[in-house]
């Protein structure tokens, strides 16, 4: 809420002022008393600074509905690597900062941050998609296509292996999954996501236990459904100098505007909730069957050719399965 806009709200007529609250307006005048309040706490307000990923503006958006007397400045870590000048000025202004490990880096001593300093870990966890890997081609980066970064390590190591459509198709089983390693996947991720939040004070347990019973919380291996985004500033918010308002409140969940990933079926009943083989690609309404996904990444993959892209590091695992555990089947 602007000064300009409480201003201009106090200056209404009562009978006006009231009209207007009650409107479902996304900014929904204040009674004159209450825009006084907002104006006389903000002697109080704390700078906060937040430098993430893609979660960033939701971080900003629950943080200020949280601590309504804060003042957020809020970039991307990107943004904080383009300007790092930029950035180390603001990290000395504000009163808090909540950093990605990532942005720390770009700091020349991030020690003398202190106390006011809160690590928000990057927001990874691939139990519900084992088999989403990054894939890129040396001079170029991160391939992409209409989904994005992500791709199936089974559909690239099938094309890689020279199989087609048909055979890669036949890949997606319950067999294979266990060979591949999918399942036992979930209880090291688990661990991982915990882990990190829990050493940067930020602890998760029953929020995840929550998000649990509610079925799949991830769109892809690091997009989170946003409540959980929330969840993470809820515990943050408790951490901070200041008046906080807990309470349910939902955000618009952008990130599902991006591509989304399913939990394969085989997955989802492993881990307790519903799953399908319906892919969305980032921008789009459009869902995709599985044969149509495969197709459309051997068209992207032709035409960068075979022998020219590989699985990002972290992922060398599912290389070496494949080889051992799967690849066999075909004779090769």
């Amino acid at each position: 809420m602007t000064k300009r806009f409480l201003k201009e709200a106090v200056r209404l007529p009562g009978a006006m002022a009231r009209k207007l609250t009650g409107m479902a307006s996304p900014e929904t005048v204040l009674p004159s008393d209450t825009a006084s309040a907002l104006r006389g706490s903000a002697a109080a307000t704390h700078d906060v600074l937040i430098v993430s990923n893609c979660a960033t503006p939701f971080y900003r958006r629950a943080i200020e509905r949280f601590c309504p007397t804060v003042r957020v400045t809020a970039y991307t870590v990107s943004e904080a690597n383009t300007d790092r000048r930029g950035f180390q000025a603001d990290c000395a202004r504000n009163d808090i900062v909540l950093l990605l490990p990532l942005a720390q880096t770009y700091l020349d001593r991030p020690e003398e941050l202190g106390d006011k300093l809160i690590t928000i870990p990057p927001f990874y966890f691939s139990g519900y998609h084992p088999d989403t890997v990054y894939l890129t081609k040396p001079g170029e980066g991160q391939v992409a296509t209409p989904f994005g970064v992500y791709h199936s390590s089974l559909c690239f190591l099938g094309f890689e292996a020279g199989l087609s459509v048909g055979e890669t198709l036949s890949l997606f089983t319950d067999r294979v999954y266990d060979d591949m390693g999918f399942y036992a996947l979930w209880q090291t991720e688990r661990a991982n996501l915990l882990g990190a939040f829990a050493a940067a004070g930020i602890p998760l347990e029953a929020r995840f236990r929550d998000w649990v019973r509610r079925g799949c919380f991830m769109h892809t291996i690091n997009h989170p459904h946003v409540a959980c985004l929330v969840d993470v500033a809820r515990v943050i918010a408790g951490k901070l100098p200041v008046e906080m308002r807990d309470g349910d409140l939902p955000l618009p969940d952008a990130l599902a505007n991006s591509a989304i990933y399913p939990c394969y079926p085989e997955i989802a009943e492993a881990n307790g909730c519903r799953g399908s083989y319906y892919f969305k690609p980032a921008q789009s309404d459009v869902v995709l069957t599985l044969p149509e996904f495969v197709g459309l990444c051997y068209d992207t993959y032709e035409r960068h050719g075979r022998g020219t892209m590989s699985m990002q590091a972290g992922f060398e695992q599912k290389s070496v399965a494949f080889r051992d555990h799967v690849l066999g089947r075909f004779g090769a």
